[in-house]
């Protein structure tokens, strides 16, 4: 199969034949592929002994690279992700011919094994979720060039924080019937044992279905992890900041579902307002999310639903919403007390205020569309090879 990876475009896999111009027909973009890093796997890269073609790097995270791809085997586009530790893993990339130069090195507090366990960790958890809808699904994973790599679904869409960005804030009744079979699907992985504990705008996919209809699917597992509710798990400091709850900046992490359900009502909070939360922890949730006390005046937000997001923010974990289950019971018992539908909540707001338009400086925008690790470098912080932490479990 190896002959056939000259034959598509890197950027889109179409089909490209040898008297092809500069530029791709299909999606306009120059057939070379330039790189910005020179750790990045070349385009044209095989991996898989040879099934998958590795194109150009879509984004680039704390934990690795993400890229676009394709499997020469079921013909199909899909998403490869790199496990490379920044600063901590080293590649000189020169011959694609040349397996040497594709080899990552790092030093002797990590071992191919241990990399492997946690990427079984990862795709087990995705697993787990292959029946769920709004779940990202998991092809393949597999060891090479003294690295993991993961073959994911590729979703043709935009992160949450794209969307808002293009297009403006959601209104809570749009918001909420978009996010509602995600809350489900997620729902049933916590009872599973498994929570994302990395659930932030850039983590959900949009993918449009119809000009009315956008399906919203949780991506980047790559911090779930199987626990038993209620106990304590000593892992590497783990976060995004103003998305995670205090209590996962420790070494000693209270894990449970209700982690996940801070991140979710704080991603709701940017959907709704377009601000990002405050990065550094404050005491107070009128701290973190200054417009909190505002959802109702400023953006139409039904009084009730506001105190249930005061809730599953609250930052102690055990007077916090405790479950995913509980947030949906008492979003639709306060749909209904306060008598909003979702077609009269976008009227409302329609008529009443004009959706804020997001600048660019007012959301942490992922240049990456479809990142699997969908956080730039330094955006999470994570204590490595301490001889305790989840890695090195």
């Amino acid at each position: 199969m190896s002959e056939n990876r000259n034959s598509y475009c890197y950027h889109c896999f179409a089909k490209v034949d040898s008297n092809a111009g500069e530029f791709c027909a299909e999606c306009g973009k120059r057939h070379s592929v330039h790189y910005s890093q020179s750790y990045e796997l070349p385009a044209g890269t095989l991996i898989g002994d040879g099934r998958y073609i590795v194109g150009e790097s879509i984004g680039s995270g704390g934990f690795g690279i993400t890229y676009v791809g394709f499997d020469l085997k079921l013909e199909k586009k899909i998403l490869v992700k790199e496990t490379f530790y920044h600063g901590l893993f080293k590649r000189n990339v020169n011959d694609i011919d040349n397996p040497q130069p594709l080899k990552v090195t790092y030093g002797r507090d990590f071992s191919l094994d241990n990399i492997m366990r946690k990427t079984k960790k990862e795709c087990v958890s995705l697993s787990e979720a292959e029946s769920l809808n709004n779940i990202v699904k998991v092809y393949d994973w597999f060891s090479e060039n003294n690295t993991a790599y993961i073959i994911t679904e590729f979703i043709d869409g935009v992160t949450l924080d794209e969307r808002v960005l293009e297009k403006g804030c959601y209104s809570w009744g749009e918001l909420y019937q978009q996010l509602k079979p995600l809350m489900k699907s997620l729902e049933k992985l916590h009872k599973k044992g498994i929570i994302h504990r990395d659930i932030k705008p850039q983590n959900i996919m949009i993918k449009n279905i119809s000009d009315d209809e956008e399906e919203f699917i949780l991506i980047d597992f790559g911090l779930a992890r199987s626990v038993e509710t209620g106990t304590l798990s000593t892992m590497g400091i783990s976060f995004s900041p103003g998305y995670s709850p205090i209590e996962q900046r420790s070494f000693n992490v209270q894990d449970g579902s209700y982690t996940d359900v801070y991140a979710l009502a704080a991603t709701i909070y940017f959907a709704l307002t377009g601000e990002t939360p405050s990065k550094d922890m404050a005491d107070t949730i009128e701290g973190n999310f200054p417009l909190i006390n505002k959802l109702n005046s400023k953006y139409n937000v039904p009084d009730n639903i506001v105190e249930t997001l005061k809730s599953a923010l609250n930052l102690d974990y055990k007077e916090r919403c405790k479950s995913i289950a509980e947030l949906i019971r008492l979003f639709d018992k306060k749909e209904q007390k306060s008598s909003v539908s979702v077609s009269d909540s976008k009227e409302n707001i329609e008529k009443d205020i004009d959706k804020p338009k997001i600048s660019k400086s007012t959301t942490e925008s992922s240049s990456n569309k479809k990142s699997f690790f969908a956080t730039a470098a330094g955006k999470i912080i994570t204590a490595v090879c301490c001889g305790r932490c989840y890695f090195c479990e």
